[in-house]
């Protein structure tokens, strides 16, 4: 039997805390709130990558244990830096593609979800790229979720510059959010 409480409101035993603990080893599941976030921050050193294959962008990356089996994960990154023409970035999971570009026309790497184009030989140009995913956790078996780039196009290797240009000389960051969204 599954007992049922009703109530109008609820309020935290202290007064004035407003504060209500809902003991270790407990969860509290309220569809459409943040069950978890885990991050990754990485900079202001300059990481260099020059791949036409999906690449690690080093420190982006987080692992988390998903409480619910039915919850939405929702990753976010944002990453700075600059590149020769044109790179892409994808989420991976465990190492491997989220999405799948099969049946496209790429000239880059395949199974990326952003690609930039800069049309220009110039890799001195900072700029900012989101990458966003989501799917359903599926189970609460642990798993890691990373940032990945590729510098190339038709079978020619240019370099990313995460955190700072070429010129080395505009430190910054790039962050990575994984939210466990209760559904």
């Amino acid at each position: 039997m599954t007992a049922k409480l009703i109530v109008d409101t609820l309020e935290g035993r202290s007064a004035g805390s407003n504060v209500i603990t809902v003991p270790t080893g407990h969860t509290l599941y309220a569809p459409g709130h943040i069950v978890q976030v885990q991050t990754a921050v990485i900079g202001p050193a300059r990481i260099s990558i020059a791949s036409q294959s999906p690449t690690l962008v080093t420190g982006l990356s987080v692992s988390i244990t998903p409480k619910n089996a039915n919850s939405r994960m929702l990753i976010y990154a944002a990453v700075n830096g600059s590149s020769t023409y044109v790179n892409s970035y994808a989420i991976f999971k465990d190492g491997q593609a989220t999405v799948s570009t099969t049946g496209q026309t790429n000239s880059n790497e395949p199974n990326m979800q952003i690609t930039t184009y800069k049309n220009s030989s110039s890799n001195d140009l900072l700029w900012v790229d989101t990458v966003m995913h989501t799917e359903l956790s599926g189970s609460t078996a642990a798993r890691t979720y990373g940032v990945y780039v590729t510098s190339g196009w038709s079978g020619v290797t240019y370099t990313t510059h995460i955190n700072n240009r070429n010129s080395n000389d505009m430190a910054c960051f790039s962050y990575m959010y994984v939210m466990e969204i209760a559904i």
